[in-house]
């Protein structure tokens, strides 16, 4: 299995509405640099893979962690929470970055919440086939929204992995 580090192509110089010049890890993950679409990634995976987004930071304990995770279900798509604050989302307090689907309602997951639907990007596993599955479909210019989306309708829920708590440094 291979730990990559999404990085953008042109990093945003300032932290939106706030101005603030924008928080980001520096590590010894190998960087894939990428715009906003994930499909250019996905191609050039050659085995199981985590990603983790430029700005998010984690620990060894972590690694240790979410390995065990994946060797006790190598098939599966697996993700870690982290949380998405106002500044991002312009909800009034923080959020789990993963969601449910329930009728066209998509509300945050809570603390704990064993599955998600959808999910975001900042530090998920992925399967192999399960990324080739999804290039089969020909996809085009898509992030974690289309793709999660996607695998929610082929393949269901999604474990959280609770004991795993990266930090995303956008707040």
């Amino acid at each position: 299995m291979r730990w990559i580090r999404t990085w953008p192509a042109k990093m945003p110089p300032v932290d939106g509405p706030s101005g603030y010049p924008r928080n980001y890890v520096v590590d010894q993950l190998p960087r894939v640099e990428m715009e906003f679409d994930y499909v250019p990634v996905f191609r050039q995976l050659t085995g199981d893979t985590v990603i983790v987004e430029w700005d998010i930071a984690f620990g060894p304990e972590e690694i240790t962690a979410f390995e065990k995770h994946v060797a006790g279900e190598p098939g599966r798509v697996q993700v870690a929470p982290y949380r998405l604050y106002p500044r991002s989302t312009m909800w009034p307090g923080p959020v789990w970055a993963h969601r449910y689907n329930h009728g066209g309602v998509q509300p945050w997951i809570s603390e704990g919440d064993p599955f998600c639907d959808w999910f975001g990007f900042g530090f998920i596993y992925f399967p192999l086939p399960v990324v080739h599955h999804y290039l089969a479909t020909d996809p085009f210019n898509e992030g974690d929204t289309d793709f999660s989306r996607w695998h929610h309708s082929e393949y269901g829920q999604v474990p959280v992995r609770w004991d795993v708590r990266p930090v995303h440094l956008h707040y």
